[in-house]
């Protein structure tokens, strides 16, 4: 069992989540990270099969460019542990620097391994009225995209409950301009995690089934509209539904990858 080493690791990490377990230990973290990386490998090559026009920068990179690290950089996370209890990649041209265009891939124990894709933040109001717009003037293909059942199910992401300001309340897209963040989540169970070649194909279909959200949303992050007079105002604070976050956050700002 190909994951099994790295699920029994982790959960000792989540039990000993101090420095002195972890260097005591450092053997077994190596060998783990290493099988990591070769299913982060593989899943290089499933994500450059899926989605051609990153596949010649991908293959440029090392993997390690892909793989978020273990420990915590304690400048930005006082009172958390020093050690994350996953091993977590994010699959695009440009490595994990562009999480909101890649696939997102997450091992963790205790049913908390994921496959996500979408856009969870953005750098500020005006970014996320862009995505909005575009969900607007691409109503078609979203709609499209979304008619899928699968894909249905896998759509998360914290909304707003009113109208967000200069859009149309009778927009057909209203409750999708609504949101705040866009997502697609699609869990991967304990027991799913056996070798290496059955977990990297079940994740090349669900790379097949996500791509065209993410191709859509990666256009509409680089989408520039004509540029209006109205002022980007302060998001919006009320929420229409109970916040979803990956399960490793309790809340937006504890997206720790």
């Amino acid at each position: 069992m190909f994951f099994e080493p790295m699920l029994s690791y982790l959960n000792d990490l989540e039990m000993h989540n101090n420095r002195t377990w972890f260097h005591e230990t450092h053997g077994r973290y190596e060998k783990v990270r290493k099988d990591f990386e070769t299913f982060t490998q593989s899943l290089v090559e499933a994500a450059a099969e899926v989605a051609p026009n990153m596949a010649d920068r991908m293959r440029q990179l090392s993997v390690k460019q892909f793989i978020y690290r273990t420990a915590r950089d304690m400048r930005y996370a006082a009172g958390k542990p020093p050690y994350k209890t996953w091993f977590a990649c994010a699959l695009s041209d440009e490595g994990r620097e562009k999480t909101a265009m890649s696939f997102y891939v997450q091992i963790a124990p205790q049913e908390r391994s994921e496959i996500c894709v979408g856009v969870w933040f953005t750098d500020n109001r005006k970014t996320t009225d862009r995505i909005r717009r575009y969900i607007s003037e691409h109503a078609e293909e979203f709609s499209a995209i979304m008619a899928d059942p699968t894909v249905q199910s896998w759509f998360c992401g914290d909304k707003v409950s009113r109208t967000p300001k200069g859009f149309d309340a009778d927009d057909p897209m209203i409750e999708y301009i609504k949101h705040k963040q866009w997502m697609l989540f699609c869990p991967i169970k304990d027991s799913q995690l056996t070798d290496l070649e059955s977990v990297t194909a079940f994740c090349k279909e669900v790379f097949y089934k996500m791509e065209p959200f993410r191709a859509l949303f990666e256009r509409a992050m680089r989408w520039y509209p004509e540029e209006t007079d109205t002022e980007p105002q302060q998001e919006e604070a009320d929420t229409a539904q109970t916040p979803i976050f990956w399960p490793t956050a309790k809340s937006a700002q504890d997206w720790d990858f």
